[in-house]
């Protein structure tokens, strides 16, 4: 054989090898591009699955506070003083596949077995459902009333000074720090004017110079309290769960924790408030308290205050049930979480809250002698007018009243208003 052919032969079999190795090399790729591709589209689906599972306990949350108001609505009269009872239909924790109790009989753990090996629903969800109501809303820093907006100031400035005196670690780390400042920073965003209450311009307190900062609007969000120019994470931490941009012109005493209740009055130290949640959660001792009457009979009764003198400190009231709402909905799919936040918001109530706090503010700046003497004041009947004639012009006044009621009716049907939805 030939040299050359040798040589031929060599560079074939070389060729051979090289096509066969970029050949495995193509093929390894392609395998494992097409494994990413199938793991990213599995994760893609279950952040799906997860995502609906979430948005199923939501959807589950809201029919149960549907519930809770329409149960409220057709038992309310029947339950006065003992309305909190209506509160477990939405206070208790809602989980899918549900918790079987270690201590029911084996009939009833079947039942439940079979209803979750007959459900087509995938996924697992874990759904929470908690009053809003009770929190303190710092857009009240620019509210109409002259009360509330000062209420709600002294609310905040004592909800810190409490962590001050029952935190050691808070009070090393903040006991120089000027909460007065701070809380003057909220109101002046939510203010309308361009004056800052700790002297100067508002806008010459932010680093960043902006036409728009603060807004001089109500906060949107609790996540735009970081933006003010006195604040830490520390502090967004502790009033987080303390706060809201959702309240009810008000604080509900009944659902409020023993730190929102210090923060009432400077006459509520921790032991008062103690008492005040040990007596309002037993029905046996009193339960919910059924109107600021009650309350300050049980604060000169039980806890030997000077009924005045606690008044005169205590800020707009509501004692009526929850009205907004927190939902909290976590759905799981394999190894995916999805959470979904919501809150609903009953416009209705909030009004007459705002209104009967302006209607009573306004009443209460009348001088005391305003409409005396004044025999026939407008609207009034002139003098010599018989029952019948009485009778006949207050008979318009029905329909007025029966129009009212429908329209709260139709207020009070469909689900409930959500204005806040926030997934991660």
């Amino acid at each position: 054989m030939r040299p050359g052919v040798k040589n031929q032969k060599g560079v074939a079999i070389l060729m051979a090898v090289f096509s066969m190795m970029l050949m495995s090399v193509i093929a390894i790729e392609i395998s494992n591009l097409t494994t990413v591709e199938y793991l990213v589209s599995a994760q893609s689906l279950n952040q799906v699955r997860a995502h609906y599972a979430a948005k199923a306990g939501v959807k589950f949350s809201l029919l149960r506070i549907k519930m809770y108001q329409k149960a409220n609505e057709q038992f309310g009269e029947q339950l006065k003083g003992q309305e909190h009872l209506l509160d477990m239909i939405w206070n208790m924790d809602m989980t899918w596949p549900p918790i079987v109790p270690p201590n029911i009989s084996q009939v009833d753990q079947g039942m439940i077995q079979s209803a979750v090996d007959e459900s087509i629903f995938v996924g697992q969800f874990s759904a929470s459902i908690k009053s809003e109501s009770q929190k303190i809303d710092v857009n009240d820093l620019a509210s109409e009333s002259q009360a509330l907006r000062d209420a709600t100031k002294n609310q905040l400035i004592q909800l810190f000074q409490n962590e001050l005196e029952n935190n050691d670690e808070f009070y090393d780390k903040y006991s120089s720090f000027r909460f007065e400042e701070l809380v003057n920073d909220m109101a002046d965003w939510v203010d309308e004017d361009n004056e800052s209450l700790n002297g100067g311009g508002e806008r010459t307190r932010y680093e960043v110079r902006s036409d728009f900062i603060p807004p001089n609007q109500s906060f949107k969000s609790l996540q735009e309290l970081r933006m003010l120019p006195t604040i830490n994470d520390d502090i967004f931490d502790f009033l987080k769960d303390k706060v809201t941009v959702y309240g009810i012109k008000g604080v509900n005493i009944n659902y409020a924790d023993k730190n929102e209740i210090q923060s009432l009055s400077p006459y509520f130290e921790e032991e008062e408030a103690e008492l005040i949640v040990e007596y309002r959660d037993d029905p046996e001792k009193g339960g919910y308290f059924k109107d600021l009457s009650d309350f300050l009979k049980f604060v000169s009764d039980v806890l030997r205050l000077d009924r005045a003198e606690v008044e005169k400190t205590l800020p707009p009231m509501v004692f009526e049930n929850v009205v907004n709402f927190r939902i909290e909905s976590t759905g799981t799919y394999a190894n995916v979480k999805k959470t979904i936040e919501v809150i609903t918001f009953d416009l209705q109530s909030t009004a007459k809250n705002l209104a009967n706090l302006l209607k009573n503010e306004e009443q209460s700046t009348q001088p005391p002698d305003q409409g005396v003497g004044n025999a026939n004041p407008p609207g009034s009947q002139p003098p010599g007018t018989d029952q019948a004639n009485q009778g006949d012009q207050q008979q318009p006044q029905e329909p007025q009243n029966n129009n009212t009621q429908n329209q709260q009716q139709e207020e009070s049907k469909g689900p409930p208003i959500i204005i806040y939805w926030n997934e991660s």
